[in-house]
């Protein structure tokens, strides 16, 4: 049975790599804590995983290219990894709103603390998919929480991450809990109007205090 996975930067459930080994992985570049980034290649069922280091990559691919979803196309064109479905790269918004809708989970396996929001995820919770995200010392587990609209995990950890995916794919009520729950999140928290309304207060209460101040000294 094919299951449909969306991560943050990129996912696909891949078949057996013939210069890597192992079946049933899942593929996806991140940031690292040094601020370098790499591309992981981790087993779906946690038992093992591979990391390509941008050296690793000008190696094999004879390439200097900043995007790792370039990097994952031509490994996937160079057959070094065998994927289910091709790399897309950069797509419009349109289709980016597809993918969403026709994904079972979003993962957003964040490293680093550069990561402060994660816009992202509240796309994904729009979209009424459950979210895998990391324990950053920022506000990402804050949009999407552990055990309410998310299954939270440490930075850094492959296995726990593809375990939680795999926890997700694998109960479908809990995926449909925590994508209903995010969804009305992101609808009653983080909708434009209610964004608008909440900054309108904001300044409106600063002007106020201003005026205030303004006031006093004058007295």
């Amino acid at each position: 049975m094919k299951r449909a996975c969306l991560l943050g930067v990129l996912a696909l459930l891949v078949a057996a790599p013939p210069a890597l080994g192992a079946t049933g992985k899942i593929v996806f570049a991140s940031n690292r804590s040094d601020g370098n980034r790499e591309l992981y290649i981790v087993n779906a069922d946690g038992s093992g995983e591979h990391r390509l280091t941008f050296n690793d990559l000008k190696r094999l691919l004879d390439t200097t290219d900043g995007n790792l979803s370039v990097h994952a196309r031509k490994l996937e064109d160079a057959q070094y990894i065998v994927v289910e479905k091709s790399f897309a790269g950069r797509l419009p918004r349109d289709e980016i709103k597809q993918l969403f809708h026709s994904a079972q989970v979003f993962a957003f396996p964040s490293v680093t603390e550069a990561e402060a929001f994660g816009i992202v995820q509240i796309e994904a919770m729009a979209a009424g998919l459950p979210i895998v995200n990391t324990h950053l010392p920022t506000t990402v587990p804050l949009v999407a929480r552990h055990n309410l609209e998310a299954l939270t995990v440490a930075p850094g950890d492959p296995q726990a991450l593809s375990q939680a995916l795999n926890c997700i794919l694998d109960d479908p009520a809990l995926g449909e809990r925590l994508g209903s729950a995010g969804q009305q999140r992101a609808m009653r928290e983080f909708d434009q109007a209610a964004f608008r309304t909440r900054m309108t207060a904001i300044y409106e209460d600063a002007q106020r205090t201003r005026k205030d101040r303004l006031v006093a000294r004058r007295t």
